[in-house]
């Protein structure tokens, strides 16, 4: 409620609006001068805090409220002046800690082949595809089983990444665009999966972290979040 001519500014109450599926506002406060905000913060991502009077306006950043660090979770508004404001938190996500697209001229040397059952290698390839997708998701390159036909029924070969270090972070998430066009046959069925191994070569966790079978509709692209073993 307002008391116009008084100067007087004062919240009867306060609700949040919503709450984002990435990372929860925890506290939505009022406080002695204004309100009060806290969220779960995220190891190395900046945030930043808007205010806006009306749903149909301009959000504006507030004051102290940009580039604010996850070891900062919290901000208080001191400047409110309208009878009714929304806020919202914006998280920039910190840098990947790796980043991979394969194209000419990049180092590629510490990507290897893992292979079982005896599969003879090279089966994996980096360059231009021919068969399968039409090109790359971006750029040129892709790397992939084959560039210029299907791999052999009797293939199977893991592509290694380059040791990612994951010690200085709390969560981790792995993300990629992949193409796949695997043949469904009654009782032999093709599958790609993402495995975690320690700098030892040792898998981390039992089981994959994501497996995918079937075709893709085009390129796709997979989150895979990765388990606080990783």
């Amino acid at each position: 409620n307002y008391a116009a001519g008084r100067g007087d500014n004062t919240f009867e109450a306060i609700r949040a609006a919503s709450v984002s599926g990435d990372f929860p506002i925890t506290e939505f406060l009022k406080v002695e001068g204004g309100v009060e905000l806290a969220w779960e913060a995220q190891s190395g991502a900046t945030y930043t805090v808007q205010r806006v009077d009306m749903l149909d306006g301009t959000w504006d950043t507030l004051p102290g409220g940009s580039d604010i660090g996850s070891d900062t979770n919290r901000y208080t508004d001191t400047t409110p002046t309208a009878a009714t404001a929304f806020y919202q938190v914006l998280k920039t996500p910190p840098p990947p800690l790796f980043e991979a697209g394969f194209e000419p001229g990049e180092d590629v040397s510490g990507w290897i082949e893992v292979p079982s059952l005896g599969t003879a290698l090279p089966v994996w390839a980096v360059g231009m595809p021919t068969v399968g997708p039409p090109a790359a998701h971006t750029g040129d390159n892709v790397y992939g089983t084959v560039l210029d036909g299907d791999y052999s029924g009797f293939d199977e070969v893991g592509l290694q990444t380059p040791l990612i270090d994951l010690t200085a972070v709390t969560q981790a998430t792995l993300s990629f665009y992949h193409w796949h066009q695997f043949p469904a046959e009654e009782f032999d069925t093709d599958e790609a999966r993402v495995r975690i191994f320690n700098e030892s070569g040792n898998l981390v966790v039992d089981t994959a972290v994501a497996t995918y079978t079937g075709s893709t509709d085009g390129w796709e692209l997979a989150v895979v979040p990765l388990p606080t073993a990783a």
